[in-house]
C-alpha cells in the first residue's frame, strides 16, 4: 500500500508543477490576431502575370509605380464597413467607394455597396464581393486580389498584390 500512496503523491506533485508552469507562462503566449480596422495608405503594388504572359515577358510579376497607379486610402471601420478613396492623374477628382468587409481566417471579403454616394462610381449597381487573401503584420497590410471574371486583364494578369501602411 505504501508504494501506491507514494506514486499518487508523485503524480499529484507533478500535476501541480505542470499547472503552475502553464499558468505562469500563460501571460507570455497571448494570441492576438490583428484586425484590419484603421486607416491604410497604399505604398506599393505588384501585378502577377499569367503563365503564358510570364513566358512572353520573361518575368512573373511587375512592380506598379504609385505615380501611375495613383493613391488609394482605405479605412476599415470596426463596424465592418469601409471607405476607399482613389485619386491620381486619371482621376483628378477623388473617387470614394463604400461597402462592408469581413474576415474568416486569412480570407478577406470586401463587398461594395450597390448604391454609392456618387452614382457615377457604380452606375450598374454592382454589389459583387471580392474575396482576397489578407495579411496584417504590425503596421503593414497586404491584400492579394485574384483577377478573374469579366476583367479585361484576365488574359495577362491573374493576381494583384497591394501593400498598405497604417496611417
Amino acid at each position: 500500500m505504501k508504494t501506491k500512496s507514494m506514486f499518487t503523491a508523485f503524480i499529484f506533485k507533478t500535476l501541480l508543477v505542470i499547472t503552475c508552469i502553464t499558468v505562469g507562462f500563460a501571460d507570455f503566449t497571448k494570441c492576438e490576431a490583428q484586425s484590419p480596422a484603421g486607416k491604410w495608405n497604399r505604398v506599393s503594388g505588384k501585378e502577377f502575370f499569367t503563365e503564358e504572359s510570364a513566358k512572353k515577358l520573361g518575368k512573373t510579376f511587375v512592380e506598379v509605380s504609385m505615380a501611375s497607379a495613383g493613391s488609394s486610402v482605405i479605412e476599415f471601420k470596426a463596424d465592418h464597413t469601409f471607405i476607399k478613396t482613389l485619386s491620381g492623374k486619371y482621376q483628378p477628382k477623388p473617387v470614394t467607394l463604400t461597402g462592408t468587409w469581413s474576415v474568416s481566417g486569412n480570407q478577406f471579403e470586401m463587398k461594395m455597396d450597390a448604391h454609392q454616394t456618387d452614382p457615377k462610381t457604380n452606375p450598374t449597381g454592382n454589389a459583387a464581393s471580392t474575396i482576397t487573401t489578407i495579411s496584417v503584420s504590425g503596421n503593414t497590410l497586404t491584400l492579394s486580389i485574384p483577377v478573374s471574371g469579366d476583367n479585361p486583364m484576365t488574359s495577362k494578369i491573374n493576381k494583384i498584390e497591394e501593400t498598405y501602411k497604417k496611417m
